[in-house]
């Protein structure tokens, strides 16, 4: 799936709405649209049938980033609330 690690398709959703509500797929598409302009939820949807093979330094350089990003939040995160 070559949307796996798109960070435009990266939000968070409550459990009963990821279970019960199907993740309300609607507003996403719409929220999608709003933050990064619209036709991203159409073209994410596109990219998610096509086939992706990831290499190895696509995925080390994305596993760096994430962990870059975690790590500033969680240190932003323990400034807060000091």
């Amino acid at each position: 799936m070559a949307t796996r690690f798109d960070s435009r398709n990266v939000a968070g959703h409550c459990k009963e709405e990821n279970r019960f509500e199907g993740g309300q797929l609607y507003e996403f598409e719409l929220a999608l649209d709003k933050k990064f302009g619209k036709g991203t939820a159409q073209q994410l949807f596109k990219l998610s049938k096509t086939i992706k093979q990831w290499k190895i330094g696509e995925l080390e350089q994305i596993a760096c980033s994430v962990s870059a990003t975690a790590t500033r939040l969680y240190a932003s995160e323990q400034t807060n609330s000091g």
